[in-house]
């Protein structure tokens, strides 16, 4: 047993997601859950109030709800007028959770109607499917109000009681609108809701600021006001009503700014208690009035002064109960913030600096994330963009997020990002990847990531997350600056720390000439090169930032714990970038006494994002970083008109934001940079190593459908002429001459996760996630068979029934432990299924597949031509020139990533070289020419030499007699033999075997993940069994063809190798018909012993079954030779691969009983083996390639 471990590797990459972006709303107000995911509701721009809530553990992350159509359609038929104007929400937050309050109001064209939903859950939010409306309609019976025009409507966060205060529009005699108030009685204690606040000072209808709250010393809430009456500055509170006597005026109390100036803004900042501090904000000042200081007649003691709160427009404030924050949206269009301990207020020096965290903003709505005490915020840019803003509590670095909604169609073009992209892997105690696994994570930063694709936000909070089918999770970690979150991971008692920005970062830091900096280019995937740095860059600069990256390299080194800053160890990119100077503890650093500095200490992420808002509006600014002589601290100094400012660099995230807004004083943007950084694909030799394997696996196929005919009429000949000699071995039970081969598990062998990296499942991650939105781009081409052939096929199943059922239930049984299982212990297992007229039981069913398949082959494989479109990875290759493909393609592209990755890895070299003999592989016309080529021996001499190899080489070629000499050359053969064919080298000839072994591992794995999903699905129809048949046929096509063209240690008994090809072809082309075409064709059902067989794809898993026999009597035969055979590289290479073999069946016939068992507890244990079988043969074909590197 080994012990469970995580592996890991780490990329900066670009990511995309297929999302709609949620455009900003007319007006929303922010609340959130139990768990801190945010609750955005909003008045749409068609006058409908939604609700879009965050949803970790979905794809798009968000769900946009309807809160008012319904409810107005029901009280308002046919009244096109009819539409929701304003809302209101609160969230009153107390021990046990909070209750969520809402309100709408609803105007029939001439009247407007009141709504409220009260005391919702915060953490079941289900009722915001059907939200449930009562309506209050306007029944003050003293105070008549016609038509009824409301203002506005606030809800109270207090938890003692549900305050609900209505603003409605009067008409005073001067015919100047003002304001009359009400607050409802929702118990209706005197027979009526609408009662009259009476409001004690005058208010313009559009020149007041209001918010609920409570003094000190009172036990209902009242209403703070600010405005103006001509100039004149009012300022008051007033209980909502008199609690000794309702029908009297409650006393108001007045308060004053020192000065006598006029309040701009104020906003109730709720404490535990119910009672509430204001906070007022006036002339770029903001003032305060505790909750016990408010009695009237008080004056508000001012806190700060900043030009940066001049002209609030909107103010808000929250309180965790440590600390207290207050935003505010001012008058240049900036959202500002400024923090102080709660123990703190009256202290000046105790609050922080205000600084701009986002500019151009028209409307902000903040809270405090409960789950991590997390400064939150929404925003509406001037951009039209919606953006949620957080501020992780121990980095202070800000992430901005757009909202991002599922996907009106599958044809929706793809966002693309900057990410750090990190693949873990969690290997169990069998030494294989452990599938379904719990993974907890936890993160330096509070920041929304994809997770295998699902939407979540990770923080200091543990998330709890699974592995995929093949024991793989992928965080994808959008980036709007160099700054990313590390990342704690841990599984099965195995725990990994992670640091994704160590890439990223070395890159960023690299450039420390002038030079470097100029002569560095932005790589486009199309190939197109870009300045990183503007045009016009002064020589000053450039040195400053030449130094500073020095001085950064220094500093990252000394926070990360790290004795550098390399990219993750093996993977590279193609680019060969500088890397860091090599840095001792204090080498070349700029030292300063950072106590003497006159600077204003700030939080790095404010002053970052401060320097971000410059960045894009092209402002200068000057930066330095230095190291303090008394501490060994590093500190950033950003100098912005004429006014220094400067953070400390203590932790890794801080460094990485410095890198970032560094290369802002050369007028590059955050995305350009990270453009820059992120990892460079190689796509020419992508691009190559995908043809040359696509080119054998399209040969290969068009050869298998092509031999049909030639097996059809000689198959029962090849499978006599093997059972004769399988007969003689199949009592054989030793296995030793296999030597400590014999002994070893299929497990021990397999190695899925070698050659596996971040940029290497690029594609691979985003097939998986998207395979099951695939759409044919035009109608797949019609397959009609034959009047009975289909009959005929089904007839030779069920009369051979009792051998089929026993084979499967016999191979059932083996599945689950399989993979642990010694090799000797296996062969004996698999022989006993083999035994007693087996063989000649699926030569039944095989005579019946091959009459049906000579009559849909070809129609069969041109339906793998078909264009089809994928969600992401589309877009993806679109990037790279390829604006059509087909499943075939995709599979291929899929696969040629990772191997080309993985084989420069290991060779540095790419694995097909830009030259003759790759064109040549890429567009040889037939397996034929790829043959002859190979064996160096001429197409006549190959055709003449026995009728056997007539049958395996030559397509549709007729056997007259042993010497051939009647036998009619095809015109393909004919025309190979009158052109020159190249040579190629051993050296290409093994990265053919190895490339098309490792691409059989890794779109094995893929598969894995792919037949899992298709066995899991009731529907036989579902989305996932084309794509899971295709890399059925690329995983098995492509190994087949690279032992054809590059054996190692084949069999050598001539019959038994020829019904081993003839097995594997019509595998090959059955996948593709019982795939998606025979869909429809097979009506009939039958009971198989505890198999229910009802649909095309159950029968094609009982063909599939069926074929799992000849093939492991050619397996069988194969180890018997092996063990005869002297131990060395070239036999290790051929135990693994026929080993493959053997894992391959059990999973086929895993899959057979999934699809056609009716018990769900056998169905899934069937589709968990059916994963867990895929893998060990994936990671089989990768040991194998891995043995030649």
């Amino acid at each position: 047993m080994n012990t469970p471990s995580l592996t890991v590797s780490t990329e900066l990459l670009q990511g995309y997601v297929q999302a709609e972006i949620l455009a900003p709303d007319a007006s929303f107000q922010a609340l959130q859950t139990q768990s801190g995911a945010s609750l955005l509701f909003s008045l749409g721009t068609d006058s409908t109030f939604y609700l879009t809530q965050e949803s970790p553990g979905t794809r798009s992350g968000w769900a946009r709800n309807d809160l008012s159509s319904t409810r107005i359609a029901m009280d308002f038929p046919g009244n096109a007028a009819a539409a929701c104007t304003t809302f209101a929400t609160a969230e009153a937050v107390g021990a046990a959770g909070a209750g969520i309050h809402l309100a709408m109001v609803v105007t029939d064209g001439t009247n407007d109607h009141l709504y409220l939903s009260l005391d919702n859950s915060d953490s079941d939010t289900s009722w915001s499917q059907d939200a449930p409306w009562s309506p209050w309609p306007y029944d003050n019976p003293q105070v008549p109000l016609a038509p009824v025009q409301i203002l506005g409507v606030q809800l109270s966060e207090a938890t003692d009681g549900e305050f609900v205060v209505v603003d409605v529009a009067r008409e005073p005699a001067g015919g100047r609108p003002l304001v009359s108030r009400y607050y409802l009685d929702t118990a209706k204690t005197d027979g009526y809701a609408w009662h009259v606040h009476t409001v004690t000072i005058d208010l313009d209808a559009d020149g007041y600021q209001t918010c609920l709250g409570r003094r000190s010393g009172q036990s209902i809430d009242g209403l703070y006001t600010a405005g103006q009456i001509d100039g004149s500055p009012q300022l008051q509170y007033q209980p909502l009503f008199n609690v000794w006597d309702p029908s009297l005026p409650a006393n108001a109390a007045t308060y004053s700014l020192p000065g006598g100036v006029l309040p701009e803004a104020v906003a109730a900042c709720r404490n535990p208690d119910n009672t509430s501090d204001l906070f007022v904000t006036s002339g770029g000042t903001l003032y305060h009035l505790a909750s016990t200081a408010q009695q009237s007649g008080s004056v508000a003691s001012a806190l700060l002064t900043s030009s940066q709160l001049s002209g609030i427009r909107s103010l808000f404030a929250s309180t965790d109960g440590d600390a207290v924050i207050v935003w505010g949206l001012n008058g240049s269009d900036a959202v500002v913030y400024v923090t102080c301990p709660q123990a703190q207020l009256g202290d000046p020096d105790a609050w922080s600096v205000p600084l701009p965290i986002l500019a151009g903003v028209e409307q902000v709505t903040p809270y405090l994330d409960r789950a991590n005490s997390a400064n939150t915020f929404f925003a509406h840019t001037g951009q039209s963009q919606l953006v949620k803003a957080t501020k992780s509590p121990g980095t202070s670095i800000w992430s901005f997020r757009q909202i991002t909604l599922d996907p009106p169609t599958t044809t929706t073009p793809a966002t693309r990002f900057s990410s750090y992209t990190t693949r873990i892997v969690v290997v169990g105690q069998d030494g294989q990847p452990a599938p379904s696994t719990a993974v907890t994570i936890t993160a330096s930063a509070v920041t929304a990531v994809h997770v295998n694709s699902l939407y979540y936000v990770i923080g200091p909070v543990p998330v709890d997350v699974t592995t995929d089918a093949t024991g793989v999770v992928v965080i994808v970690e959008p980036l709007t600056s160099v700054a990313g979150a590390q990342l704690t991971l841990s599984a099965l008692g195995a725990q990994l720390t992670v640091n994704p920005m160590d890439a990223g970062v070395a890159r960023a830091v690299a450039l420390t000439t002038s030079e470097q900096l100029t002569d560095a280019k932005i790589v486009s995937p199309d190939g197109s090169t870009t300045n990183l740095v503007p045009a016009g860059a002064s020589s000053d600069a450039l040195s400053a930032v030449a130094g500073a990256n020095s001085q950064l390299s220094q500093a990252y080194a000394a926070v990360s714990g790290s004795s550098g800053t390399a990219p993750a160890a093996g993977v590279t990119d193609s680019r060969g970038l500088p890397g860091p100077r090599a840095t001792g503890a204090s080498a070349g650093a700029l030292t300063a006494d950072l106590a003497s500095l006159d600077s204003v200490l700030v939080d790095a992420g404010d002053l970052f994002s401060w320097l971000a808002s410059r960045v894009e509006s092209a402002a200068d600014y000057v930066v330095e970083v230095l190291k303090d002589v008394a501490s060994d601290a590093w500190a950033f100094v950003a100098t912005i008109e004429g006014e220094a400012y400067h953070c400390l660099l203590d932790c890794a995230e801080k460094v990485a934001g410095a890198a970032t807004w560094l290369y802002g004083v050369l007028k590059t943007a955050a995305q350009d940079l990270l453009h820059y950084l992120e990892y460079l694909f190689d796509w020419a030799d992508i691009t190559r190593t995908k043809g040359v394997l696509f080119n054998l696996i399209k040969v290969t196929l068009q050869w298998n459908v092509d031999q049909i005919e030639v097996w059809k009429d000689n198959l029962d000949g090849y499978i006599s002429d093997a059972v004769t000699d399988i007969n003689g071995w199949v009592g054989v039970g030793d296995w030793s001459g296999l030597g400590p081969d014999a002994t070893t598990t299929p497990n021990a062998g397999s190695t899925p996760e070698a050659g596996q990296s971040a940029p290497g499942s690029l594609l691979t991650h985003h097939f998986q996630a998207n395979a099951s939105g695939w759409t044919p781009v035009q109608p797949l081409p019609p397959v009609q068979p034959g009047d009975g052939l289909i009959e005929t096929l089904v007839n030779a199943i069920v009369a051979e029934e009792t051998v089929v059922s026993s084979t499967i239930t016999s191979l059932q049984s083996i599945g689950a432990e399989s993979g642990s299982t010694p090799l000797d212990k296996l062969l004996e297992q698999v022989v006993a299924t083999i035994a007693d007229g087996v063989l000649e039981s699926a030569q039944v069913v095989m005579d019946a597949l091959l009459n049906l398949l000579y009559d849909v082959a070809n129609d069969a494989l041109a339906a793998l031509d078909t264009p089809i479109h994928i969600p992401v990875v589309s877009d993806i290759l679109a990037e790279i020139g390829i604006p059509e493909f087909s499943m075939l393609d995709v599979i291929c592209w899929v696969g040629a990533v990772p191997v080309t990755i993985a084989y420069k890895v290991a060779k540095g070299a790419a694995p097909f070289a830009d030259d003759a003999d790759t064109t040549f592989l890429m567009t040889a016309p037939d397996l034929q020419t790829l043959q002859q080529a190979f064996s160096g021996t001429s197409p006549s001499s190959s055709v003449a030499s026995s009728p056997q190899a007539l049958a395996g080489l030559a397509p549709r070629a007729l056997v007259v007699d042993a010497q051939g000499s009647d036998a009619p050359q095809s015109a393909a053969v004919a025309a190979a033999a009158t052109s020159v064919i190249p040579t190629p080298s051993p050296a290409l000839a093994d990265a053919i075997h190895l490339c098309g072994h490792l691409l059989s591992g890794f779109v094995g794995l893929v598969n894995a993940w792919l037949s899992a999903s298709d066995a899991a699905d009731e529907s036989a129809e579902n989305q996932y069994a084309t794509p899971s048949a295709v890399a059925s046929v690329v995983s098995a096509g492509l190994a087949g063809g690279a032992n054809f063209l590059a054996p190692h240690d084949p069999i050598k008994n001539t019959a038994v190798n020829i019904v081993g090809y003839v097995t594997l072809g019509v595998r090959v082309v059955t996948k593709l018909f019982f795939s998606s075409i025979a869909q429809g064709y097979i009506k009939k059902s039958a009971k198989l012993a505890a198999l229910s067989v009802e649909n095309s794809r159950g029968w094609g898993a009982i063909v599939d079954s069926v074929l799992v026999i000849p093939a492991y009597a050619c397996t069988g035969w194969h180890f018997y030779e092996l063990s005869k055979d002297p131990a060395g590289a070239t036999r290790s290479v051929a135990i693994i691969d026929e080993t493959s073999t053997v894992t391959s069946g059990i999973a086929r016939v895993s899959y057979c009983v999934a699809v056609n068992v009716e018990d769900p507890d056998t169905k899934a244990a069937m589709t968990a083996v059916t994963a867990v079988a895929s893998v060990c043969t994936g990671g089989l074909q990768i040991g194998e390639s891995f043995l030649g590197l």
